[in-house]
């Protein structure tokens, strides 16, 4: 499923944290790590002193990173590049097919901004491989209960077969909380409940009250705390998302986006 995974890496602590969990869930995956020795800020002039600082921090990053793998007896494949790292992050994960993007967001509680001049929000716009996002540390271990938000378009769905296939792998039980009403929540419902038994996967499942919907992000991540990991779609039942590959700005709802600020557990976003 998650075959290729590229660790884009700043080497903080949130970063390191992040390696371990992914090296924990996907220890026979190919491990990639990316660092960029950033010179897209134009509103400081990159001397050669200062480029050397920055090539040398960023080796140092992904020395440091490449460590926490070999220390599992995982191989990485190193690379520093230097330019935009928003584009030099996109352009490694098409270029060498990668299926998990691994990042840290360092997000600013209770806002839809990220530090780092907006790196992960943008990437996240961009790319179109899945996202596993750590906004906080967690410990390094496989998920015992997955949450799963849906809201119910083809890319939830997507991601709910994701996320079941991943509970199925670990032993884990999940919660799926359906976003909508009518007809459609009722089918998926019944088709979540048959792919769970046929894959002996312990599985709630929980609609939103019509109340609840307004503050639908409060009403997840209230159920977070008694969960490992969420997993849920990036994409949305809205015709706007249809303009994303023109528009990149929409490739992100305004329910996604507060899920990756406001989530406390490690949150994997199933892209395209």
């Amino acid at each position: 499923m998650f075959h290729r995974v590229l660790i884009a890496t700043d080497n903080s602590d949130l970063v390191r944290n992040a390696v371990e969990y992914a090296a924990e869930l996907f220890p026979e995956g190919e491990f990639h790590i990316i660092c960029v020795a950033d010179t897209s800020d134009r509103s400081v002039q990159t001397s050669s002193l200062l480029m050397d600082l920055r090539k040398r921090l960023a080796e140092e990053a992904i020395d440091n990173t490449a460590t926490i793998l070999e220390r599992k007896e995982i191989a990485p494949v190193k690379y520093m590049a230097i330019g935009d790292p928003v584009r030099e992050i996109i352009k490694y994960t098409n270029e060498k097919g990668v299926d998990l993007l691994v990042m840290a967001t360092h997000a600013l509680t209770a806002s839809s901004r990220f530090h780092l001049g907006g790196t992960c929000r943008k990437v996240l716009e961009r790319v179109r491989c899945s996202s596993l996002l750590f906004s906080h540390p967690c410990e390094p271990r496989k998920p015992k209960k997955i949450l799963n938000p849906s809201t119910v378009s083809y890319y939830s769905r997507y991601a709910s077969d994701i996320a079941i296939s991943l509970a199925g792998r670990y032993g884990a039980a999940i919660s799926t909380i359906l976003l909508g009403r009518g007809d459609s929540v009722d089918k998926e419902e019944k088709r979540l409940s048959k792919l769970a038994t046929e894959m002996e996967v312990p599985l709630e499942i929980f609609r939103l009250r019509d109340e609840d919907r307004i503050e639908s992000c409060k009403c997840i991540t209230g159920y977070a705390p008694s969960h490992d990991l969420i997993i849920l779609s990036r994409g949305s039942k809205s015709v706007a998302y249809l303009f994303r590959y023109l528009y990149r700005e929409l490739a992100l709802g305004d329910l996604e986006k507060e899920m990756i600020v406001e989530s406390t557990i490690p949150l994997l976003v199933v892209g395209d």
